[in-house]
């Protein structure tokens, strides 16, 4: 348990390393992939229980901290409710395909536009929601759904792996 918690610790801070570093940068035009959200998806439909809801928040709670928002725990609410919505595929059925990632990641993309214009609407002004939809939106969905098949072929294979480990440990 304790491994878990620190591999998930070492994660998310090589995610939001890679999202908010000046050294590393993997924006295309502008556009980074939600690879936070690619993670608790993954997360949500291969480990189910409540560990994609517990990753999604610290997840959130750190890109708030590193985005230096005014409003401290928007991310996080965003992907708690994000990892609890990604348990509910995984007691339906099991993704074996990873041809099957980029429809998940496009419903969950969605499902997180969603939840952010109810918070932007509750929290912010109409312009930011505006701008987000307008300039973020498009080339940040396009370049997760594209991003998320390598990342869920690397990460089934390693959570294959790792399920193997566990069996003959």
């Amino acid at each position: 348990m304790i491994r878990k918690l620190i591999i998930d610790a070492l994660l998310i801070l090589s995610i939001v390393g890679l999202l908010y570093t000046r050294y590393v940068d993997i924006s295309l035009y502008g556009a980074r992939p939600d690879l936070l959200l690619i993670f608790v998806t993954f997360i949500g439909l291969f480990e189910g229980k409540y560990h994609s809801i517990i990753f999604g928040f610290f997840g959130g709670l750190t890109i708030d901290i590193m985005s230096g928002s005014n409003l401290l725990g928007v991310n996080a609410l965003m992907y708690t409710l994000i990892g609890y919505i990604a348990i509910l595929p995984h007691k339906l059925f099991h993704i074996e395909s990873v041809i099957l990632s980029p429809i998940v990641i496009f419903i969950f993309y969605l499902i997180k536009a969603f939840i952010y214009m109810i918070l932007a609407y509750i929290f912010f002004t109409t312009n930011s929601l505006a701008v987000y939809f307008n300039t973020i939106f498009m080339g940040e969905f396009i370049y997760t759904i594209l991003i998320s098949i390598p990342v869920f072929f690397i990460f089934k294979n390693i959570y294959s792996f790792m399920e193997k480990l566990k069996r003959y440990v």
